[in-house]
């Protein structure tokens, strides 16, 4: 017979009634944060509540998030989608220097 080996981290512990904490936290769905600066306010949204994937294009997004706030596409028009490398979403009015 095989033998299964089993490895967990070191972190990993039996917590109340015999459940493995380590993979009760593994397996937590990973949501992508829409971070939105709109008409002087900040939103934090999940990914899931606008409908939006990683490869939709800037003017896809644009268009929930103005369904989203019940405004027209134009009010986004001026708005940059900045993509950080954990998969969150920046959206924010253009900046205008000088």
């Amino acid at each position: 017979q095989p033998t299964l080996w089993v490895l967990t981290p070191a972190s990993a512990h039996i917590g109340r009634g015999g459940r493995c904490d380590f993979w009760a936290n593994f397996f937590q769905e990973v949501s992508v944060m829409i971070h939105v600066r709109f008409e002087g306010r900040s939103y934090d949204l999940k990914e899931r509540e606008l409908g939006l994937t990683a490869s939709m294009s800037d003017r896809e997004i644009q268009e929930r998030l103005a369904a989203h706030f019940d405004v027209s596409l134009n009010r986004f028009k001026n708005y940059v989608i900045d993509r950080a490398s954990t998969g969150d979403l920046i959206v924010r009015p253009e900046a205008v220097y000088g």
